[in-house]
This record gives C-alpha cells, sequence and structure tokens, in this order.
C-alpha cells in the first residue's frame, strides 16, 4: 500500500491548486471562476483527488491533504512534527 505523501506526489499541479484553494475555505464556484475552469471540471478534479487520496468523502480528503501539506512544510524548516507540542503560544519538547 502507498503512503498518503506519495499520493500527495500523485496529484496534478492543477489538482494541488484546487485543493489549496478549498482548504483555505474558497467556495467551488469561486476556484472554478478563479481557474478559468467550468464548476463540473471542477468536481471531476475534486473526484479524482479523493480517489487518489483514498478518502471516503471530501472533507476527509481536505484533512489529508492539510495534513500533508503541514507536514511538508515542518520538514522542510527542518522541524519533525512529532516533537513539538504548541502550549499557549510557545512550542516545548515532549
Amino acid at each position: 500500500m502507498r503512503s498518503n505523501t506519495n499520493k500527495m506526489q500523485e496529484l496534478t499541479e492543477r489538482q494541488a491548486e484546487i485543493m489549496d484553494r478549498l482548504i483555505r475555505g474558497v467556495d467551488k464556484k469561486a476556484i472554478a471562476r478563479m481557474l478559468g475552469i467550468s464548476y463540473r471540471t471542477l468536481i471531476n478534479h475534486l473526484v479524482v483527488v479523493r480517489l487518489k487520496l483514498e478518502a471516503s468523502n471530501m472533507n476527509q480528503a481536505s484533512a489529508i491533504y492539510a495534513s500533508r501539506i503541514m507536514l511538508h512544510h515542518l520538514a522542510r524548516m527542518g522541524e519533525d512534527p512529532r516533537t513539538q507540542i504548541k502550549y499557549g503560544g510557545r512550542d516545548k519538547e515532549k
């Protein structure tokens, strides 16, 4: 079975662009207008993303995508997300 990290790499640039906007709360119809595609085409992209991420629904796909983006950014900053816990705005080691 493939890991979710590998699945993220399988998303096309367009699919990632759509998901980036979706997880930021942009309305689907607005996303379609921004990208110059039809609403139906946007929905087709989202169906493929959901299948690629092996999510049962778009809420789960969005959560998987958002968590992978966060882990990717932390890894790029050289931080291990497993050792960081937030306490009142300050990071403390476990």
